[in-house]
C-alpha cells in the first residue's frame, strides 16, 4: 500500500494564487466554531446537507483562479455533491451553500471582506462573520449585510429554517466556569 505524503500544510487557504496561512483556531473560536455547527444540525440542516468544519472549498476548480477557502462550518447541499468523483467529494470544487467564519486573533479584515465576496460569486448564498469580541454575527448575501446583536434572533430568508439567538450562541461562553471565560 501506497503512503500518500502532504506536499504543502493542510491550513493554507489560497486566493487568486496567494497563500494565506489559516489562523490556529483557539480555545474560543473552538468553542463557537463547535456551536455553530451544532446550532445548523440543531435547525435541521442535516435534511439538506452536509455540515462540516474546516472543509476545503477547492473553488478554483471551477472559477479558474488558484483558490482554496477553508471556511470554519459550513453547510454543503447534498445535490451538488452529485456526480463528483471521490477526490471532489473529499475536497469540493465549490463553495458552501452557507458559510461561517468566526474571527480570530490575527484574521485581517481585507482578507476576509475578500474571502466572504468570494464565497458569494461561487456559490454560496449566505456568509456569517462571527465576531466574538462585539458578539455579533454579520449576514452577508448577495444582496446584503445584516448585523445581528445580543437580544435579537438570528433569521434569513433564503433559509428560513436556519434560526437561533444571538445569546444562545455567545452564551456557552458566558456558561464556562470564571477562570475559562475571555476576557473582553
Amino acid at each position: 500500500m501506497a503512503i500518500e505524503y502532504r506536499t504543502e500544510p493542510e491550513y493554507i487557504e489560497y486566493l487568486d494564487g496567494v497563500a494565506y496561512p489559516k489562523v490556529s483556531p483557539r480555545r474560543v473560536h473552538g468553542i463557537l466554531q463547535f456551536q455553530l455547527g451544532f446550532l445548523l444540525v440543531q435547525c435541521g440542516a442535516r435534511q439538506f446537507g452536509e455540515v462540516t468544519t474546516e472543509q476545503d472549498a477547492v473553488i478554483g476548480k471551477r472559477d479558474g483562479t488558484h483558490s482554496k477557502l477553508i471556511p470554519d462550518v459550513s453547510l454543503s447541499l447534498y445535490s451538488q455533491f452529485e456526480g463528483l468523483n471521490e477526490d471532489d467529494t473529499d475536497e469540493p470544487p465549490f463553495s458552501p451553500v452557507i458559510a461561517i467564519e468566526v474571527w480570530s486573533r490575527g484574521d485581517s479584515k481585507e482578507y476576509l471582506a475578500k474571502k466572504f465576496a468570494r464565497f458569494l460569486k461561487t456559490g454560496s448564498q449566505l456568509v456569517l462573520d462571527v465576531r466574538p469580541k462585539d458578539r455579533t454575527v454579520m449576514a452577508h448575501t448577495a444582496d446584503a449585510v445584516t448585523t445581528f446583536v445580543s437580544g435579537q434572533c438570528f433569521s434569513n430568508d433564503i433559509f428560513p429554517w436556519f434560526t437561533f439567538q444571538i445569546d444562545e450562541l455567545f452564551g456557552v461562553l458566558d456558561a464556562l466556569p470564571a477562570h475559562l471565560r475571555e476576557r473582553e
